[in-house]
């Protein structure tokens, strides 16, 4: 959602989105552009190595504070943005954009992606390693990533930009 004021922001408000902006910067900038002088004062002097981050940056924004919310982790909001970043250097496809987080530019995203259960993968360039008996994934090729499948004798099949449903063991 788009928010034009600090009461559409505390209407609407999602710290790890928040987080994002303050991370690089964009909070402040947006802050200042809409005369929220003191705020953006308040946000600027915020560090990320400080403990408490979220609430202090909730408290600022006039956000009432759950004190049993847990701490986003700055560097997944930082790798996250740098993701972004990347990503939209190869890409305008807003849907591989609105899911970021199910992007693995490396083998270690990959597997970590696998582990959560992730069933829509995204591989972004770069060459990749898949196990053939994880069911129902769905990876899709970015930019031309080289997908080695891993089957039961252990050798390779080796795969271009690709598509793949619904993989299954046999």
């Amino acid at each position: 959602i788009d928010v034009r004021t600090i009461e559409e922001l505390r209407e609407n408000f999602d710290l790890e989105s928040v987080l994002g902006y303050f991370a690089n910067g964009k909070l402040v900038t947006w802050l200042k552009d809409r005369y929220y002088d003191n705020e953006a004062v308040a946000v600027e002097a915020l560090s990320a190595e400080n403990g408490g981050l979220n609430r202090k940056l909730m408290s600022i924004l006039g956000v009432s504070v759950d004190e049993e919310a847990e701490e986003i982790d700055m560097e997944t909001i930082q790798r996250r943005n740098e993701k972004l970043m990347l990503l939209r250097q190869i890409t305008d496809d807003k849907e591989i954009i609105d899911n970021v987080d199910f992007v693995a530019f490396h083998q270690e995203e990959l597997n970590q992606l696998l582990k959560e259960g992730k069933k829509k993968i995204y591989l972004c360039q770069g060459e990749f390693t898949i196990p053939i008996c994880e069911a129902d994934v769905t990876y899709t090729g970015i930019s031309n990533p080289i997908v080695s499948i891993v089957v039961d004798d252990g050798s390779n099949m080796k795969l271009g930009n690709v598509i793949l449903n619904n993989i299954k063991c046999t």
